[in-house]
């Protein structure tokens, strides 16, 4: 700190001299400063960076065992549909289907989809403490373009649930299970299963897509970033 008690001025070019050295030093000091709230920044930046890529390829883990996990469960459900589809034109008596529809389901396990953990808890901390505003802008909308992509694919499930009546669903298993099941209803029953199935299927594809072009660019899981 200047102490302006111990400065004598004895001429013009003496108060310029130490007004210079005055305003040298006070830049000096805000400058490093900046520097150092700077080097601050991005290192909090960067190690935001790391977590939301540790996240999105966690979600990118989720998305691929959900996508081999309904692969196994959509084809069984649309083979009932069809096995149904075809008793019902050869009029099949509703005994009859009823007992091989069961024996087919055997093993089946459920008839609902998988769905994958989608988290964005970094990604939502990055946003609060402002540290996107040091991330790299071409970094920044991969990012952001994969969490997006996520939240519209929970938003496509979701529409397509309400098309779907879970309750004709549950009656028409019960029904099965009783052995009372009208194949008619069945098939309908079954048949909107199969396409809810599609359709998030087709929904955790759009996020594979997502997630795997915002994490091309960043080096391997174990690697060391480069230096910038």
């Amino acid at each position: 700190m200047f102490d302006i008690r111990r400065i004598q001025v004895h001429s013009v070019r003496d108060f310029v001299r130490e007004y210079l050295m005055i305003v040298l030093g006070i830049l000096t000091a805000l400058g490093l400063e900046h520097l150092v709230a700077n080097q601050h920044h991005r290192h909090e930046a960067e190690q935001a960076r790391q977590r939301i890529v540790a996240e999105l390829r966690s979600n990118l883990a989720e998305v691929h065992a959900a996508i081999d996990e309904n692969d196994r469960r959509i084809k069984p459900v649309g083979d009932l549909v069809d096995t149904l589809r075809n008793d019902v034109q050869a009029g099949t008596p509703r005994a009859a289907v009823n007992r091989k529809l069961l024996a087919s389901m055997k093993g089946m396990g459920t008839l609902g989809y998988a769905w994958p953990t989608l988290r964005h808890e970094a990604w939502d901390v990055v946003v609060a403490n402002q540290a996107a505003a040091y991330l790299d802008s071409d970094v920044l909308q991969r990012y952001a373009a994969a969490y997006a992509a996520q939240r519209d694919a929970v938003a496509m499930v979701q529409a397509a649930e309400a098309l779907m009546s879970a309750p004709r669903v549950v009656d028409a298993i019960a029904d099965l299970r009783l052995q009372r099941a009208e194949p008619i209803e069945l098939m309908k029953a079954l048949g909107q299963v199969a396409v809810s199935l599609a359709a998030t299927q087709s929904a955790i594809r759009s996020v594979q897509g997502s997630l795997e072009a915002s994490l091309a660019p960043e080096p391997a899981a174990g690697a060391a970033p480069s230096s910038r």
